[in-house]
C-alpha cells in the first residue's frame, strides 16, 4: 500500500520532471505531437504520454499514456522507461506487474533519470529473490527497438 500511494504521488509529478520541457517548446497541439509520435519520434511519443497522463490538452487516458511511455521506452528513452515503470508499478494503464516495474525503472536508473533508484529499492522491498532476479535478467536482456 505505501508504494501505491508514493508511486502514485511520483506519477502526478512526473510530467513535469520529463518531457515537460519537450512539450512547452515543442508542436503546440496534440495533434503535432501525434504526427510525430507515429513517425517513430521518441521524444514526441514521451511528451504524448505525458499529456494523456495529465489531461492536457486532451482527455486524461492511463491507457494511452502507458502505449505512448511504452513507444519512447522501446526505443531507450530513460524518462519514459521511467515512467512506464511506475505504471506497472500501480496498476494504471497496463496490469500491474512488479517484474516488469522494476525492469523498466531499473533500465532508467541505469542513466540517472531522477527518482529512478529510490523506486527501483522500493519495488525490490515488495518482491520475493526470483523475482528481482529476473526482472535484472530482463534488464540486461533487453535491447532498444530501431529506429522506425
Amino acid at each position: 500500500m505505501r508504494l501505491a500511494v508514493w508511486a502514485i504521488l511520483l506519477l502526478l509529478t512526473l510530467p513535469l520532471q520529463v518531457g515537460a520541457a519537450d512539450v512547452q517548446t515543442g508542436p503546440r497541439s496534440p495533434a503535432d505531437w501525434h504526427a510525430l509520435a507515429e513517425d517513430g519520434d521518441p521524444a514526441a511519443a514521451l511528451a504524448l504520454g505525458n499529456l494523456y497522463a495529465t489531461g492536457e490538452g486532451v482527455p486524461r487516458d492511463d491507457e494511452r499514456a502507458a502505449y505512448w511511455y511504452g513507444r519512447a521506452a522501446a526505443r531507450g528513452l530513460p524518462e519514459a522507461q521511467f515512467a512506464l515503470g511506475l505504471l506497472y508499478a500501480t496498476g494504471q494503464g497496463v496490469p500491474r506487474d512488479l517484474r516488469l516495474a522494476h525492469m523498466w525503472v531499473n533500465l532508467a536508473a541505469v542513466t540517472s533519470v531522477p527518482g529512478s533508484w529510490e523506486a527501483r529499492d522500493r519495488l525490490a522491498d515488495l518482491m520475493t529473490r526470483e523475482e528481482i532476479d529476473g526482472a535484472v535478467r530482463m534488464a540486461l536482456d533487453w535491447q532498444p527497438m530501431p529506429p522506425e
